[in-house]
């Protein structure tokens, strides 16, 4: 009795740690996120793990931040659009975070020049900042799951 307990206890902690959005499909995998980025709409409501540079600064509304990032930081790719609901998080241009959510759709817009282009947008249960090391060399998956069971 008291190990169940114990157990529903230790789930409704992991469950409010998680946050507002649910993860509940496996991550995209490079091959799948790099298909992703051309084609945003085709993965609606898939989950996405992005380590990443932010390269604009943040805009805040009332309930919402909106986060410009690329998820390739080393090369300065795959810009996306990340839309967080905490204001105040503290996060600006230049820093470095991880990024845990779904896909929403693509955005389209112009960018500073004027020119047409269409991104990602990432609706984040999570976001986190990180380290530049972190950033630029992610962990593999495979080693997170097993450090996360050991």
């Amino acid at each position: 009795m008291k190990r169940g307990i114990m157990l529903l206890l230790t789930f409704i902690l992991a469950a409010s740690i998680m946050g507002c959005v649910k993860v509940t499909s496996e991550p995209l995998t490079k091959e799948q996120f790099r298909a992703m980025y051309e084609n945003a709409n085709a993965f609606k409501g898939r989950s996405v793990e992005i380590y990443g540079e932010v390269f604009a600064t943040p805009q805040r509304l009332e309930k919402m931040v909106y986060i410009q990032l690329y998820a390739d930081p080393i090369n300065r790719e795959q810009s996306v659009i990340v839309a967080f609901e905490e204001p105040g998080l503290d996060v600006q241009n230049g820093d470095y975070v991880y990024v845990t959510g779904k896909v929403k759709d693509a955005f389209t817009g112009e960018n500073t020049f004027g020119n047409k282009l269409s991104v990602p947008r990432i609706i984040a249960g999570a976001v986190l900042r990180i380290d530049p090391a972190t950033a630029l060399s992610p962990p593999k998956r495979s080693k997170l799951i097993s450090e996360a069971g050991s």
